[in-house]
């Protein structure tokens, strides 16, 4: 090998860059595999399978419309709780510290979560499409825990913690 790289060596040294940052990105959401996509896959696969009359004409839009309206008023109360939980104590920016890129993650799950349901309602219900609708419901619920875990985590670095922690109430 000479002194200076060739632009062999350029390309080598941006794959192997480029495959570390996939691996990366897959290792910070491995959490949300485990804690939410395997349980909601099962869950979609019993309802498949296990209830298959489960949906009908009666029920389907009364499914779809509760699940849009929970899940949109789940994400405006937990946005506006860690909004408010950022800006109280001014040490934290909640889009660069907190919501990067797990928040931006969930926000996009639950902004497609809560669209497929209206969707469905609009153009006809499958039986495939309202128990992928519940599964998704059930996936974004699943993944407030490890997200919330995250931001605990987050805030902690930063010396929010429990104003409680030693206190009786």
């Amino acid at each position: 090998m000479s002194r200076y790289p060739t632009w062999e060596d350029v390309k080598r040294v941006q794959k192997v860059t480029k495959r570390r940052e996939k691996i990366k990105f897959i290792r910070k959401f491995k959490k949300y595999f485990w804690w939410a996509f395997v349980p909601s896959l099962t869950l979609w696969g019993f309802l498949q399978f296990a209830f298959r009359g489960f949906v009908n004409n009666i029920n389907a839009n009364y499914i779809l419309s509760s699940i849009t309206q929970g899940l949109a008023a789940l994400v405006a109360l937990l946005f506006v709780i860690f909004f408010f939980l950022c800006q109280s104590t001014g040490r934290v920016s909640m889009l660069s510290q907190v919501l990067k890129p797990d928040g931006y993650f969930l926000l996009s799950i639950f902004m497609i979560s809560i669209m497929l349901p209206l969707i469905i309602i609009k153009i006809g219900y499958t039986i495939f499409l309202v128990n992928l609708s519940i599964s998704m419901c059930f996936f974004c619920l699943l993944s407030l825990f490890p997200f919330v875990i995250v931001v605990n985590e987050i805030t902690k670095g930063y010396g929010i913690s429990n104003a409680y922690k030693g206190t009786v109430l």
